[in-house]
């Protein structure tokens, strides 16, 4: 749902908090796991936190454009197009959204399609760059 001229920072954004999300994790498993026998427990509750708000917060969440314009609830797609981007001049960027749906609803068969020899070189970094983040 974000402007395609923020998109960019806000993936940067998302992999840092990964990042620090992951060595938090990690800092707050060592503090509690000399404390015995209730340290796991303590660890899986500070988890609970964040886990706690991020699914509060997410009731707040409209349904993404795409997302209605998927389902044809249109006007609603269009209503929440102007209310995330705070202006009423947004049929440009509905109308692109629009067609892009009925683009992705015209290929036939989009699961055997991406095995083709052209898309090998994204399908493997598709499966590279996660695995290598976790390693």
């Amino acid at each position: 749902m974000a402007t395609p001229k923020l998109r960019g920072k806000l993936t940067t954004m998302f992999q840092i908090a990964l990042t620090m999300g992951a060595a938090a994790a990690f800092l707050v498993n060592y503090g509690t796991g000399n404390i015995v026998p209730y340290g796991w427990r303590l660890s899986l509750g500070l988890a609970f936190v964040p886990a706690l708000v991020i699914t509060i917060g997410s009731t707040w969440m409209p349904d993404s454009p795409s997302s209605l314009v998927q389902r044809q609830h249109l006007d609603e797609a269009l209503c929440v197009l102007q209310r995330i981007r705070g202006t009423h001049d947004v049929q440009d960027e509905l109308d692109d959204i629009i067609k892009a749906v009925e683009t992705s609803k015209s290929a036939q068969r989009p699961w055997r399609d991406i095995l083709q020899r052209k898309y090998r070189p994204q399908l493997i970094m598709a499966f590279c760059i996660p695995f290598f983040q976790q390693v």
